[in-house]
């Protein structure tokens, strides 16, 4: 892992409809409309982790931050916008969409039952395992892409704070690249909850 000069903290989406539906939504076309965002619980999560950034954010920084400093960078996918939306304007934080962040996609079992992701989980483990013929984005590619969104903030600024909004798999997979735990044991790691908040890498300051 090469040394970075911005801090990054991960935030997992609020509950969602399509979470209480237990259904896989994970393309673009769906992923985006309202229907698929958070629910009450959500918003209230949302609100939720927003107090718990600031102070987590309060605790790593010993307060020798600012709003400033803060930027929210989320997937476009309604759930994980409409998350980054109501802690930005809890706390003033500006927020970025990038597309790169959205979920990963699960192929055929899009917008099927949520008991498939075993499915795709248990193919990740044997990497080779996984059938074409699903068109399931790999673990790899998942990956490639969330770094693209460091790779970005890392070109563009220096001492800054960025929290990056997003999904289960997209940012478990990311969390097991920084552990140093090889990306077919992605599962091994505590999973984040719904609007669970986890501190990914922080720059020497």
């Amino acid at each position: 892992m090469d040394v970075l000069a911005n801090s990054y903290y991960v935030l997992r989406h609020g509950e969602s409809r399509a979470n209480v539906e237990h259904l896989i939504v994970s393309d673009s076309e769906n992923g985006i409309l309202d229907s698929y965002g958070l629910t009450d619980k959500g918003k209230q999560q949302a609100q939720q982790a927003a107090t718990h950034l600031k102070e987590t954010l309060d605790k790593d920084w010993s307060e020798k931050y600012n709003k400033e400093m803060v930027t929210l960078v989320a997937s476009p996918f309604s759930r994980a916008r409409e998350t980054a939306e109501i802690i930005a304007t809890q706390l003033q934080f500006q927020v970025i969409v990038d597309p790169l962040l959205r979920e990963r996609y699960f192929g055929r079992f899009n917008m099927t039952r949520d008991e498939n992701y075993a499915v795709v989980w248990d193919a990740d483990k044997q990497m080779d395992a996984m059938d074409p013929d699903w068109d399931v984005e790999s673990v790899q590619d998942t990956l490639k892409r969330a770094l693209q969104v460091i790779h970005r903030c890392e070109q563009t600024s220096k001492g800054h704070i960025y929290v990056l909004v997003s999904h289960g798999d997209v940012l478990q997979i990311l969390r097991t690249y920084f552990a140093g735990v090889a990306l077919e044991n992605h599962r091994s790691l505590p999973y984040l909850g719904n609007a669970q908040l986890e501190c990914l890498y922080i720059a020497k300051h």
